[in-house]
């Protein structure tokens, strides 16, 4: 579908080429096509995690994800890093 290769290509820009603006634009476009597509929203969560946004705004994405699919392997995985990452910086 038109949102895999949107998500696809913002993932390729991410993970190998750290174009972290050019993804998000990649991100957005494809939850603008397709806005319950929980993988884009658990990629897009991510990215936003690497740019250092709020907690408030990385957790409306997870959430809505898990909202989505509850039992997305990726979702949880990556959404449970977060918040053991977020719960360290409170320690």
């Amino acid at each position: 579908t038109c949102t895999d290769a949107l998500n696809n290509y913002a993932n390729l820009l991410r993970t190998t080429k750290k174009d972290f603006v050019e993804a998000e634009k990649y991100y957005l476009k494809a939850l603008e096509i397709c806005p319950d597509d929980v993988d884009v929203l658990t990629n897009y969560a991510c990215l936003l995690c690497a740019l250092n946004r709020s907690r408030e705004e990385i957790q409306v994405y997870y959430e809505r994800a898990l909202e989505l699919d509850p039992t997305h392997q990726d979702t949880l995985t990556n959404f449970a890093f977060f918040l053991h990452s977020y719960a360290k910086d409170y320690n």
